[in-house]
């Protein structure tokens, strides 16, 4: 299986392109989920969720003053949750809010030589 990513950068978006060949004997079903980690200015409730079938995930910062959308063609599901450390203080244990994580789950059926 090779996958190639392509990324295309305009003002005011990004646009990422997968491209995923299958050299096995047999069909396969999978979940191509990939990850993209994002740093935002605070957590909010988007940050975690999952939604069952979608054909976006929007995320706004009014800290940073941007929006950030990922869609796709296809409605698929998401999984968002927040990435924190947990650090060691005078007050005990605090967990440090770092950026949101972001999976889209696309499931695929792969046909041998395709």
């Amino acid at each position: 299986m090779t996958i190639e990513k392509k990324i295309t950068v305009k003002k005011g978006s990004l646009t990422v392109d997968y491209s995923i060949t299958y050299d096995g004997d047999a069909e396969l079903d999978l979940i191509f989920s990939p990850e993209f980690c994002l740093a935002f200015s605070y957590k909010t409730d988007a940050d975690e969720q999952v939604i069952e079938s979608a054909h976006h995930w929007k995320r706004t910062d009014d800290g940073f003053g941007f929006a950030f959308e990922l869609k796709g063609s296809l409605p698929v599901a998401y999984w968002a949750f927040p990435l924190e450390t947990v650090s060691l203080s005078e007050n005990g244990f605090e967990r440090t809010y770092q950026g949101t994580v972001v999976l889209p789950r696309i499931p695929l059926r792969l046909v041998p030589h395709q």
